[in-house]
């Protein structure tokens, strides 16, 4: 439970440090590649956090967030939602099959029928997609002049896994 009470920390970390990243760069405001990306980050966490929960998602549109700014805002609000939700979670669930109502999607990429997969690989895969996008976010903030914010595990690890430090919101 430590490992993904730290991933998450370590996640809401890192996109704290980039929405400030992001903010502070004016020419990402008005990038469509960002806005795509930082969306569809944050709709993945969210949609998670709803199969984890065992509820209903009803996805927004991009369109529900009209400038950088509220996707940020959207984007912040998973991470107390998650905590929240680990801190009640039963420990032992971590091991459970879980049901991804996308998974169908892998049958038409892969003509595979989707394999199981529990509760804690779905964390991990949370982790690992945020990171992944993150990534890209980085690489199109230097291109546009901005700053990328650093975001690896072992840094906030060896910075002794500061507290996320959202921009004002």
């Amino acid at each position: 439970m430590k490992q993904l009470k730290d991933s998450l920390a370590h996640m809401h970390w890192a996109d704290a440090g980039m929405w400030r990243a992001l903010l502070a760069c004016e020419a990402a405001h008005e990038n469509e590649r960002i806005l795509s990306l930082s969306y569809h980050l944050h709709l993945v966490q969210h949609a998670f956090l709803h199969v984890w929960k065992e509820d209903a998602f009803e996805v927004p549109k991009a369109d529900s967030f009209p400038a950088l700014h509220d996707i940020a805002v959207w984007g912040k609000s998973f991470h107390p939602a998650a905590a929240s939700w680990l801190e009640t979670a039963n420990p032992d669930a971590f091991d459970d099959e879980v049901t991804v109502p996308w998974s169908y999607q892998i049958k038409r990429m892969f003509d595979v029928v989707p394999g199981p997969v529990t509760l804690a690989e779905t964390f991990t895969q949370v982790a690992m997609h945020t990171q992944y996008h993150r990534a890209q976010i980085n690489m199109l903030l230097r291109a546009l002049d901005g700053t990328p914010a650093h975001g690896d595990y072992i840094s906030w690890i060896w910075l002794q896994r500061p507290e996320a430090d959202w921009p004002a919101l």
